[in-house]
C-alpha cells in the first residue's frame, strides 16, 4: 500500500472516530439505528437553520453598512456563508431587503453555489439509493481511495 493511500485511510478512520465521538455515527460495526439517523438529521437541520440565519443577518448588516457608508462585509464572506449551507438565507435576504439583486458577479456566483449544492444533494441521494445505506456508501468511497 502506498503512503498516500495509508494517509487517506488514517484520515477516514479519524473522521469516523470524530463522528462517533460527537454521537452522529453508529457506535457498533453494524447498521445505523433510527435514533442515530434522527440525531444526525436534527443536528444537520439545526446547522442549516443556524448558518442560514447567520447568512441572512450578514446580508442585513451589509445593507445597513452600505446605507451608512461604513466599511462593508466582503462579498467573499457573504458567498462563503452561502457555500457552507446559507444559500437559502442569502437568497431570501436578497429578495426581502432588496440587497445585491443586480450586483454582478455576486448574483451569478450565488446561483452557481445553489446549483452546486443542488447537484451534491442529487448525487448523494442517488448514491444512497444505489448503495442502500450510509455505511455502504462510506465503505464504497473508502474503497476508491
Amino acid at each position: 500500500m502506498d503512503c498516500s493511500r495509508e494517509l487517506v485511510i488514517k484520515e477516514l478512520n479519524q473522521a469516523s472516530y470524530i463522528w462517533r465521538l460527537v454521537g452522529m455515527a453508529p457506535t457498533s460495526a453494524h447498521s445505523t439505528t433510527k435514533d442515530d439517523a434522527l440525531q444526525f438529521a436534527l443536528v444537520f437541520i439545526g446547522y442549516l437553520v443556524g448558518v442560514n440565519l447567520l447568512a441572512y443577518a450578514a446580508m442585513v448588516l451589509d445593507k445597513s453598512k452600505a446605507r451608512k457608508g461604513a466599511r462593508r462585509i466582503r462579498e467573499t464572506t457573504l458567498l462563503n456563508l452561502a457555500l457552507i449551507g446559507g444559500s437559502f438565507g442569502t437568497m431570501i435576504a436578497q429578495q426581502t431587503i432588496r440587497h445585491k439583486t443586480q450586483k454582478e458577479p455576486f448574483r451569478s456566483r450565488l446561483r452557481g453555489i445553489i446549483l452546486l449544492q443542488a447537484l451534491v444533494v442529487v448525487a448523494l441521494t442517488l448514491a444512497l439509493i444505489m448503495t442502500g445505506s450510509p455505511e455502504a456508501l462510506w465503505q464504497r468511497i473508502a474503497s476508491f481511495i
